[in-house]
């Protein structure tokens, strides 16, 4: 099974979660890749949406995964950006 890990960390600590989930679905024998989302510029946590520098590529995944921390009782600004470009 093809699952896409696709993220943004502001501070770190949504990598960790991610290197972790990543680390158990290849033990567990999933190709799995690993996608971080990274601002055009620096993100202010206050933002709604943000340009991304790149959009990735989702259409060869069987399974996605978002990872995305909390900010303002929300998902990250990339992350929104992201699962409302996929709709």
């Amino acid at each position: 099974m093809k699952i896409g890990v696709i993220y943004y960390s502001y501070s770190g600590h949504t990598k960790l979660v991610v290197d972790q989930l990543v680390m158990l679905l290849k033990a567990s024998g999933a190709d799995v890749s690993k996608i971080v989302l990274e601002p055009e510029n620096p993100l202010q946590l206050s933002a709604i949406t943000v340009p991304l520098k790149e959009q990735p590529d989702v259409s060869g995944f069987e399974v996605l995964v978002l990872g995305t921390p909390v900010h303002g009782s929300r998902m990250s600004a990339p992350c929104w950006l992201l699962e409302r470009s996929q709709r």
